[in-house]
């Protein structure tokens, strides 16, 4: 993929902000266990004072996708019921090379939707609108969101969500700085995929099955960056990464670490959470973020009840032509790259 005009800064950054507070913030949310809702690090206040005007509220944009067709209620754990990624052109990621940070961010926000909302209604599950709202400059009010409502440039990103629709909040100083850190676009991609495998996990009751303890948090982890895979599997397939986006892939990839509040490196490794993300990324299945080789431990329920042990079958296959990402515990393989820029 060819972007542009992002300021490179230390990879490193990205992963400490991509994922936060997934667990804990997620409880003050009240129709939905929402990802990253109330997240934010910023001090300023949701109220005023009698001599300051109230900040503006963010302007909502909907984002670009599939029509909504699906028609059955998303219950617990129905990862299996969503069919594999199709191969072979679909929507495509284009008219970003050039384009400022927010029209990168919105055109990948509609291929992301666009991927998701057409595998749900394969599956005949409600695929909600979503919105995005870019934080460009001063404090605006997110009235959706249960916490945290004021947002400033430099908060961390935020998903603010329910099962009817919900609105992702993008403040482009803090995303320059700690996500958008290559000109490739890859970290920029990966890190939005992360933030919509959260809603998906929303929408599925992942995230409620985790705060009630059906699953573990590790597990919630897991099946995050699993789903991230299964994104990244299509646009693999696409053929839209180029030769100079496997080293920052590769870097990406090695840096994993679990950065969910309630999570810790005592209860997942980084060799579990790359594991989870291959197995998405392999296999290009939902269902197989399930599977007991990685995302999902063995967690197979459909039924919305206590997760039960089983194997999940993995379905789809590996690309034929694989160029193969060298270093860190383990390889990316990226087909059909161009090698007309990075």
């Amino acid at each position: 993929m060819q972007f542009s005009g992002v300021r490179p800064v230390d990879a490193r950054t990205h992963r400490a902000g991509t994922r936060h507070r997934l667990l804990a913030a997620a409880a003050a949310c009240a129709t939905l266990a929402l990802a990253g809702c109330g997240s934010s690090s910023s001090s300023s206040s949701s109220s005023t004072t009698s001599t300051k005007a109230a900040a503006p509220s963010a302007q909502l944009t909907t984002i670009k996708g599939v029509t909504a067709t699906g028609h059955k209620t998303p219950v617990h754990l129905t990862l299996a019921a969503l069919p594999s990624a199709q191969k072979g052109p679909t929507a495509q990621i284009v008219g970003v090379a050039g384009q400022p940070l927010s029209q990168q961010i919105t055109t990948i926000d509609g291929d992301i939707n666009s991927f998701w909302g057409a595998l749900f209604n394969k599956a005949k599950l409600q695929w909600p609108s979503m919105q995005q709202s870019i934080v460009a400059s001063g404090t605006v009010q997110a009235p959706n969101c249960q916490n945290d409502t004021t947002i400033t440039p430099t908060d961390p990103w935020r998903l603010c969500d329910s099962p009817s629709g919900g609105t992702f909040y993008f403040p482009l100083t803090w995303i320059g700085q700690n996500v958008a850190t290559d000109q490739g676009g890859v970290n920029l991609l990966l890190g939005m995929g992360e933030l919509w495998s959260n809603h998906v996990e929303n929408l599925l009751g992942v995230t409620t099955a985790a705060q009630d303890g059906k699953i573990q948090p590790a597990e919630y982890a897991e099946i995050n960056v699993c789903l991230t895979g299964v994104y990244a599997y299509s646009v693999n397939e696409r053929k839209l990464f180029q030769a100079g986006d496997a080293q920052t892939f590769q870097t990406w990839f090695e840096q994993m670490s679990p950065e969910f509040t309630d999570v810790s490196a005592q209860d997942v490794s980084t060799q579990q959470l790359q594991q989870a993300f291959l197995t998405g990324f392999k296999s290009g299945a939902p269902g197989s973020c399930l599977s007991s080789s990685g995302g999902g431990g063995g967690t197979t329920s459909q039924t919305g009840t206590t997760p039960q042990t089983g194997t999940q079958s993995q379905t789809g296959t590996q690309p034929a032509t694989t160029t193969q990402a060298s270093g860190g515990t383990g390889t990316i393989p990226l087909g059909g790259l161009s090698t007309s820029g990075g």
